[in-house]
């Protein structure tokens, strides 16, 4: 999917409040520094944002029992931490917390470099939904997944989880927290580029859901709806772009 020009004219022409070209430095959590960051990547505006897409995503929303875990196979699990979290200080630069999980079908080592943060994170007796790979040694460990308490699943667990082109110095993290600013202050400024019968007569959803749902995608039906939409609309645009330059090659050839 590429960006629409179309629509940032649209929304010029309209007189819109200029949220959408705002600089992403207005965004909470982007310094001077990060905003470079942003620009070595073609994102300058909250425009520019909501029209970068992800270039992946992750399915994160089957959730597997320890025993269903494949060696070298992202997968989601559910797990009650069953020691206090270890950390030891191998030498500077590296420390290495350890803990013990299981649930009814087995039982995992989780292993994290360099997060001595991660002790208060993980409690004993409390269960966390997890994501990460089963080492390919013969060891029952993960190492460095990402995790949230069972019953406030669904941000980095329980969903498609966007995946983003990045640069040194840029999380793909940082970029969804971002997105999620971005589509909050203005994601209903995006002009609508196709009229509603057109819509009705292809199925196709309106601008502001397809910009969210490729952002965040409930499900694989939603995302793959809201591309078609995309993909549609900027077919259209090409179209007319075409149309205009075909006359005015004509025009110029009258002349």
């Amino acid at each position: 999917l590429t960006k629409s020009k179309e629509v940032c004219a649209v929304a010029k022409q309209n007189d819109q409040p200029l949220d959408l070209y705002a600089p992403v430095s207005v965004l909470r959590g982007v310094s001077t520094v990060r905003a470079g960051l942003f620009g070595k990547l073609g994102v300058h505006t909250l425009y520019d944002l909501l029209t970068f897409f992800p270039r992946d995503y992750e399915d994160r929303t089957k959730l597997l029992d320890i025993a269903q875990l494949l060696p070298d196979e992202p997968a989601c699990f559910e797990a009650m931490v069953v020691s206090s979290p270890r950390l030891s200080r191998i030498r500077k630069g590296l420390d290495i917390t350890r803990v013990q999980v299981a649930d009814a079908t087995g039982r995992l080592t989780l292993v994290f470099f360099n997060r001595p943060y991660l002790a208060g994170s993980l409690h004993y007796g409390e269960s966390y939904r997890f994501y990460g790979t089963l080492s390919s040694d013969g060891a029952a460990q993960v190492t460095n997944p990402v995790f949230e308490p069972s019953e406030r699943a669904g941000t980095v667990t329980g969903r498609l989880f966007p995946i983003y082109s990045l640069t040194a110095g840029l999380s793909n993290n940082v970029v969804i927290q971002c997105v999620q600013q971005a589509l909050d202050a203005c994601c209903e400024l995006l002009p609508e580029l196709l009229p509603q019968n057109v819509r009705a007569e292809y199925g196709l959803c309106d601008a502001q859901t397809a910009y969210r749902t490729v952002h965040t995608p409930q499900s694989l039906d939603a995302l793959s709806a809201a591309r078609r939409r995309l993909v549609f609309e900027e077919f259209s645009s090409f179209r007319r772009a075409c149309s205009s330059c075909g006359r005015s090659g004509a025009c110029s050839a009258r002349s």
